[in-house]
């Protein structure tokens, strides 16, 4: 079977996530193309993996404004599209992952659906975590994407609940949604640093890019009210904020600094081996969400790493929580409700959240492993084209 892997993304977690579902689809003996930006991030090793790579335009890493950005994407999408057409036939399949700005994505998949290709669209934010056009447009935006998600072959999501606000919102058939969980590479061995005897602090760790929806601000004002009670509790944020956040980051840099004791911010983005490293230092990952409407990739990576996770239910993550005793909910996006769960896991200790940590491991390890997601993929491409 031969597929073709389309992606906008340069790097960060979404390049992370296409060369690993590459890499694991050419494991199982499937013909992988990957058409990617000339910068993508992860194309090293893919090649000898047996995946070939086929160069696109850059990707919007190097865009600076609103202007730069909508060109870098026009360029993609015209280019990506024609060489996606080109580089497949009826009988192959072109899987999309992070197509960018959906007016364009629904162009592109049009195009290529008159021209009788199988298109394969994995749905990673049903909504986006904000809207390009402002709330004013955000009906036109919702049409879009509707229209963008009806035109498409089939859809991907990671959870449940996504596929059901598919069918809710945007009226997509459940015929045309399938299920399959984010993938991750999980670690064999997910110890810690050692700590010196008789340290009982609960180190948290809140990782990733820098978002409203994120709640940064609630684990900051929790962990601060939880301090001045005198509960040991460390809390480390690492990640960058784009500039459409750079506001809210300011505010909360700006309440940091009324009580900074027991907060560590690393204020940029966040190499993998570092982001590795920050998971396996933390007894917790916590994620306050507000609003989200995807799977959280660091909460999935805290599952790989070992590691429990503090969250609320938003997105994915309530299945991460059904699925496996993997941590603590947040019953809300509160800084009541955070403080409380953060005293839960000061409450129950380091050797019960390593529990849950190995719990979330061994889900992980059995549902989201690279191995297992790849054969969901290629189960369903082909009953895409066993009829064509």
């Amino acid at each position: 079977m031969k597929v073709l892997q389309y992606t906008h993304a340069g790097g960060s977690g979404a390049g992370r996530y296409v060369a690993g579902l590459c890499r694991a689809l050419a494991a199982e003996r499937t013909a992988v193309t990957l058409l990617c930006p000339r910068d993508f991030e992860y194309g090293g090793g893919l090649t000898s993996a047996g995946v070939r790579l086929v160069s696109g335009p850059l990707s919007l890493a190097g865009a600076q404004g609103r202007l730069a950005k909508l060109w870098y994407a026009l360029a993609q999408g015209a280019a990506g599209g024609w060489m996606a057409r080109r580089r497949t036939v009826r009988t192959g399949v072109i899987h999309m992952n992070f197509i960018g700005i959906p007016l364009i994505g629904a162009a592109v998949v049009t195009y290529l659906r008159l021209f009788g290709r199988v298109v394969v669209l994995t749905v990673h934010d049903v909504t986006p975590h904000r809207f390009l056009l402002g709330r004013r447009m955000e009906r036109v935006e919702r049409l879009m994407l509707r229209y963008l998600y009806r035109v498409s072959t089939h859809l991907v999501v990671h959870y449940a609940g996504a596929a059901a606000q598919l069918r809710v919102e945007f009226a997509v058939p459940p015929q045309q949604i399938t299920v399959i969980p984010h993938g991750t590479d999980v670690l064999v061995d997910g110890v810690a640093p050692e700590r010196p005897t008789g340290d009982t602090t609960v180190r948290l760790a809140l990782l990733g890019s820098i978002r409203e929806n994120k709640g940064v601000d609630l684990a900051i004002a929790a962990v601060q009210a939880l301090r001045r009670r005198g509960q040991l509790v460390e809390l480390t944020i690492a990640g960058h904020a784009a500039a459409s956040e750079a506001a809210y980051w300011r505010s909360c840099l700006a309440a940091l600094g009324a009580a900074p004791g027991g907060i560590q911010i690393i204020s940029r983005y966040i190499p993998d081996t570092e982001m590795r490293a920050l998971l396996l230092d933390a007894d917790a990952i916590l994620l306050p969400y507000r609003a989200f409407a995807a799977q959280s990739g660091v909460a999935v990576d805290a599952l790989a790493a070992g590691r429990a996770i503090i969250a609320t239910g938003a997105g994915g993550i309530d299945d991460l929580f059904e699925s496996s005793a993997c941590g603590i909910r947040i019953s809300e996006p509160t800084e009541t409700a955070v403080s409380k769960a953060i005293t839960r896991a000061i409450r129950v200790g380091r050797p019960e959240l390593a529990r849950m940590g190995a719990a979330g491991a061994a889900y992980a390890r059995q549902q989201m492993s690279w191995a297992a997601v790849a054969h969901r993929h290629i189960e369903l491409y082909r009953q895409l084209t066993s009829d064509r």
